[in-house]
């Protein structure tokens, strides 16, 4: 959330194994920020090649145009990793101040992200991990799962909020 205060980092990074939760936070982030007023893009590396010009079609096909405040959420980075070079040192500082990127992806941003905050206006670096025991018990109560169960299954599970799920 704090990617949107002015004073906020300029990017954010989510990361966290394969079903831990990371495009759920970008959806219930992108609610928030819609709510507020804030214009928001959304980008699956998924779905695009790991190329500048593949991102830059993607942001146009969801509306961005140069100048544009708001944020974008950059979801399955892992994908797009191999480019990360050139959305780390032209996208992202060649844009203004007032587009703001959330990354999700399963590894930790590479090190340069860190090394290079002040080049690309702050970062914010958020690792998502498995739900603690009360919280998977309260997950598990909330799907109506019988309370005999649920020992056993937050141990198979291990806070993996997808197990959980499954």
């Amino acid at each position: 959330q704090r990617v949107l205060d002015s004073n906020g980092p300029r990017v954010a990074f989510v990361y966290g194994v394969a079903g831990i939760g990371k495009s759920a936070v970008l959806h219930a982030f992108a609610g928030r920020a819609q709510e507020s007023g804030t214009q928001v893009w959304w980008i699956d590396c998924a779905a695009i090649d790991p190329t500048e010009s593949s991102f830059r079609a993607a942001l146009d096909a969801e509306g961005w145009t140069p100048g544009s405040r708001g944020v974008v959420l950059v979801d399955t980075y892992e994908m797009f990793r191999i480019a990360d070079p050139w959305l780390r040192h032209e996208l992202v500082p060649s844009l203004s101040t007032e587009l703001r990127f959330v990354i999700a992806g399963r590894d930790a941003p590479m090190l340069e992200w860190s090394t290079e905050r002040g080049r690309v206006g702050g970062l914010e670096i958020l690792p998502l991990a498995g739900l603690t025991d009360e919280a998977a018990h309260a997950f598990l109560a909330d799907a109506h799962v019988a309370e005999d169960h649920a020992p056993m299954i937050c141990r198979i599970a291990r806070g993996h909020p997808l197990s959980l799920r499954l």
